[in-house]
């Protein structure tokens, strides 16, 4: 090769050299190997049948008359069907048979990409806290309510010495027990919309709700707070993820974002499952906050089914839009005014809270 096209080895080279450092995925192992064959074509070009090549061999053979190739050929088949099935072809054809209508992209997951949101202004802030303190005392007050533990005569128990001239009168009840305590135990994750169609006031009042539920949520014990952000890119089939506050993190006014690109949520949700099914707490839920309808909605439909299959609660909160009702028409609610988030965020986290057929104990 060296001799007969000088120059061909190193600029293989060059590409060769990235290979390892940005290779990451079945489709850059792809990408990377047209680029060599890109090169060795532009050095090699292709020899017509039956002449002789650079290095001087002889001619290439031509197809013998009467081979079951050449019968094949002259009927118009490929050689793929004159030959024994490959073990490639073999499992191609098994896959497909199983993966039925189930388009590609409703299994497609999003990218986690990093960036470096504004914090929310010092206005904003001090709004935030007038209209959601309010709502962090009640919530604190609900839990507190429904961790209290009353105690109680019972015929088992701690026995209780105040109480033995009972059985002179045949009463067995001289024991105590304490009522069971509900346990938060609980993951939160909020799914914020940062799709183009979220400039302006619908993003200003999602960022203002994302930091007043993460405050509100805070101060409860067995509750871990988690935001992020998502959208697509122009053409609205890649979906990038951006964790703004990570689980654990105390809660932070770096949420200020820049809207652009699609709504594909349903990307999104398939991230967002995978991060919620290795957290520690039994309990998980997801809040998707957004102010239209996704790019797929068939897909979204379908992650949400999945989720909910292996024990994932989703909820959603229109932003001036009650297009959230087309995908979660029973756990979800509107709000055009940040002023009415306490209110609707009470009233759905009581009824979840305190949904004793929930496995947060």
């Amino acid at each position: 090769m060296g001799r007969v096209f000088p120059g061909l080895e190193a600029e293989l080279d060059v590409s060769l050299k990235k290979v390892r450092e940005t290779t990451r995925t079945t489709q850059d192992a792809v990408a990377h190997a047209l680029v060599l064959e890109s090169i060795i074509k532009k050095w090699i070009p292709e020899q017509p049948q039956g002449s002789a090549d650079q290095t001087g061999n002889q001619e290439i053979p031509k197809i013998p008359q009467g081979s079951i190739i050449e019968k094949g050929t002259e009927q118009g088949e490929r050689l793929e069907d004159v030959f024994p099935k490959t073990l490639g072809t073999i499992l191609q054809e098994k896959l497909s048979a199983q993966a039925g209508n189930i388009e590609r992209a409703q299994c497609t997951v999003a990218k986690v990409h990093s960036l470096t949101p504004d914090a929310l202004s010092a206005d904003t802030l001090r709004s935030i806290g007038r209209i959601t303190n309010g709502l962090s005392i009640r919530l604190q007050g609900l839990i507190h309510s429904l961790s209290l533990s009353a105690v109680y005569p019972s015929t088992r128990g701690r026995l209780n010495t105040a109480k033995l001239f009972r059985v002179k009168t045949g009463n067995p009840k001289v024991f105590t027990q304490k009522t069971e305590t509900i346990a938060v135990n609980t993951s939160l994750h909020i799914l914020l919309d940062a799709s183009a169609s979220m400039y302006g006031k619908p993003m200003e009042l999602a960022t203002a709700s994302c930091h007043a539920i993460a405050s509100a949520c805070s101060a409860i014990k067995g509750l871990t707070m988690a935001i992020t952000a998502f959208n697509g890119n122009y053409r609205g089939d890649v979906c990038s993820v951006y964790p703004l506050l990570r689980a654990g993190e105390p809660v932070h006014a770096r949420i200020g974002l820049r809207p652009s690109g699609g709504t594909p949520l349903a990307p999104a949700l398939w991230w967002v499952m995978q991060q919620l099914l290795f957290v520690k707490e039994r309990r998980k839920m997801l809040f998707v906050l957004t102010d239209g309808q996704p790019n797929d909605v068939p897909a979204t439909q379908h992650a949400l089914e999945i989720a909910n299959k292996i024990g994932l609660e989703a909820y959603g909160l229109g932003i001036l839009d009650g297009t959230i009702h087309n995908i979660l028409p029973d756990a979800s609610r509107v709000i055009h005014r940040l002023e009415e988030l306490p209110a609707t965020l009470f009233e759905l986290l009581h009824g979840v809270l305190t949904d004793r057929s929930r496995p947060c104990s």
